[in-house]
């Protein structure tokens, strides 16, 4: 089971290395600028209760992982097909399987998988929404993936000049020289269109346990002409938080808004 899922958390960086479309006026800075905050419970973003949305990944999960009622919603997902990137319309269904790590008899199924129809590879499953339509995504290779406190990229994409930036502490773990530990951190993306200044907030922790957060897919996933974001946001090494950003149902000043995340432990 756990390799099912370094797989699919894996699936980002391998869209992310096959996009043949690249930023425009790619550059890795350093901003020293960005005011750093103190983070904690209060203001750490985001958390399950920001979620709008369902999102899964396909494969094999633990038990309580993924909803039982799961099957019962409409899914859109974000595919690799021969088009390139595409959302189409998806169903799932749930299919009780042995987890290798919990179940200690060999006939014991306390495992769930999710299967799809299509043959495709799938990135990401977002229960369906009305402003959610089948279309090919025209997908954007980052100068970088990850993010560690004071690093910054700026990029265009479909004409919108980008800047993501991160600021929080960074050091050398005194038990383990290998070790980077990160705290009071958060990343921000901001961008100017139509006249319109746009920050937005988009990960703020106090702290990361050997895992930083990735850059798992960039695109115009809602088909609006806004950049569109999937990070993993998790902030333990042997987890994953996928966690979708949609620019479509922001208001107000925000550029982006949290959409929707899905959470699971691969041990």
């Amino acid at each position: 089971m756990n390799t099912l899922l370094k797989t699919g958390a894996l699936l980002s960086v391998l869209f992310m290395a096959s996009c043949k479309q690249k930023a425009q006026d790619q550059q890795t800075t350093i901003d020293s600028t960005i005011a750093q905050v103190k983070v904690d419970s209060t203001n750490m973003f985001p958390k399950e209760t920001d979620y709008k949305i369902k999102v899964q990944m396909s494969g094999t999960f633990h038990e309580g992982q993924v909803p039982l009622d799961s099957d019962k919603k409409s899914w859109m997902g974000i595919f690799q097909t021969e088009r390139g990137i595409e959302l189409k319309k998806t169903s799932i269904s749930l299919e009780k399987v042995h987890d290798e790590i919990i179940d200690e008899q060999p006939e014991a199924k306390t495992g769930i998988q999710i299967n799809i129809p299509q043959k495709d590879i799938c990135l990401l499953l977002i229960e369906a929404q009305p402003y959610l339509e089948d279309h090919v995504i025209a997908p954007l290779t980052l100068p970088r993936i990850e993010f560690y406190p004071n690093d910054v990229a700026e990029f265009e994409y479909l004409g919108v000049k980008y800047k993501l930036f991160a600021v929080g502490k960074k050091e050398v773990s005194k038990d383990d020289p290998n070790q980077i530990l990160v705290t009071d951190y958060t990343l921000t993306i901001s961008f100017t269109k139509d006249g319109k200044d746009y920050n937005n907030v988009l990960i703020r922790q106090p702290h990361f346990d050997s895992k930083i957060p990735t850059i798992q897919f960039a695109g115009d996933i809602d088909g609006d002409g806004i950049l569109d974001l999937m990070l993993d946001a998790a902030t333990y090494y042997n987890d994953i938080n996928s966690t979708l950003y949609l620019s479509k149902i922001a208001t107000g000043m925000q550029g982006l808004t949290i959409a929707g995340g899905f959470t699971a432990s691969v041990d």
